[in-house]
């Protein structure tokens, strides 16, 4: 997919401010400027928003053990913010050609553990954005 030079300034500023650590550069750039084609920006806003949350359970279930008291709650509220964000980058991608529908079905959407953690290195890079986003507005 072509990416405007505004969605490609955008990857640009998120890529430097989070030091290149981008997992999923190429996806990012694709969600966002089919969401800025088909103005999908509710979608994306949500994909920015459970995206962090995605992050932040997915880190936090890692450091849990299988015994600790609360892992329940975040188990349910990870699988709850994982089904929102792919409702949401469903919807978006339907706009996408075939190639991008395609890829988002086999990498995003399908109920495997690999999807899921697709997700999670995806949700990482719109935490990335979010934390760009949360820094510009406190400047």
């Amino acid at each position: 997919m072509e990416l405007s030079q505004d969605t490609q300034y955008v990857l640009q500023a998120i890529d430097e401010a989070s030091k290149s650590t981008l997992r999923k550069k190429n996806d990012l750039g694709s969600i966002l400027e089919l969401g800025a084609t088909f103005g999908k920006y509710n979608e994306v806003a949500n994909l920015i928003f459970q995206g962090k949350i995605i992050w932040n359970l997915s880190k936090q279930l890692k450091k849990l053990d299988s015994n600790a008291e609360g892992l329940n709650l975040i188990q349910k509220e990870f699988e709850s913010s994982l089904e929102i964000f792919r409702n949401d980058l469903k919807n978006i991608q339907n706009d996408g050609d075939l190639e991008i529908k395609e890829r988002f079905q086999s990498i995003y959407l399908e109920q495997t553990k690999g999807c899921v953690l697709n997700i999670i290195d995806l949700a990482h890079d719109f935490g990335k954005l979010k934390d760009l986003q949360d820094s510009t507005k406190r400047r």
